[in-house]
């Protein structure tokens, strides 16, 4: 009994090794993409988890239960938070460059307001962690208005992707969306308890702004339960 073989002609090798690098050319930029988004949201996560952490503990070494009662109201009380609660390797006091990036644009690509993610103020202060990311921190009243790049001055330097706007409310000791500004004056003037307000709802019509301003990313993350589905 004779035994053979048939193999592959040339030809046929060809046309498969060319049908895989169809289908990877198709499938490989999307399956990174996808993975990128994954690696962004996951930092974020882990500054927002640090940040929290970094308050409760603050105002429980102070004996306050707030961030406003453990004197965090101007540049020297957010300096004094964050050199005992953060390992810091650049500091940049209220200039964002160069512990951020020179500029951000939108998803959309249009250019973001200067005064968005370079604020200088002498109520501000900026600094890189020594996790890779970056926080500038500025007083607006009973609001800590945080800006987030969660690898630094790297890029891509893009509004919803390595780069985030959060609001800490000093008052409640509570780290939210940047909606909680809205939250903090319904507060102030009407006297209504921010912990009742529907947060969720508030979230979700800020978000809306993320791809034209890139204020409401955050925002759209928390409501969509930590993923990036945009």
């Amino acid at each position: 009994m004779k035994f053979g073989y048939n193999g592959f002609t040339l030809a046929e090798v060809l046309v498969t090794l060319g049908i895989i690098g169809v289908v990877s050319a198709m499938t490989i930029p999307t399956l990174m993409q996808n993975h990128q988004r994954k690696v962004y949201v996951t930092q974020l996560h882990k500054v927002y988890n640090e940040l929290s952490q970094a308050i409760e503990s603050y105002t429980a070494s102070k004996n306050a239960i707030s961030l406003k009662e453990a004197r965090v109201t101007d540049a020297t009380g957010i300096a004094n938070f964050v050199s005992s609660q953060f390992k810091t390797v650049q500091v940049c006091d209220d200039k964002a460059t160069p512990c951020f990036g020179s500029s951000y644009s939108t998803i959309s690509g249009t250019a973001m307001n200067t005064d968005v993610f370079n604020p200088n103020s002498s109520n501000g202060y900026c600094f890189t962690a020594a996790g890779g990311y970056s926080i500038c921190l500025a007083i607006n009243g009973n609001l800590i208005q945080t800006y987030i790049d969660v690898n630094g001055a790297a890029p891509p330097n893009i509004a919803g992707r390595d780069f985030y706007v959060v609001g800490i409310s000093t008052t409640q000791n509570l780290v939210d969306g940047f909606t909680v500004i809205f939250a903090i004056v319904l507060y102030e003037f009407t006297g209504q308890d921010v912990n009742s307000i529907d947060k969720s709802a508030l979230r979700e019509e800020y978000a809306k702004n993320c791809e034209s301003n890139g204020l409401g990313c955050f925002d759209k993350i928390l409501n969509d339960n930590w993923e990036m589905n945009y």
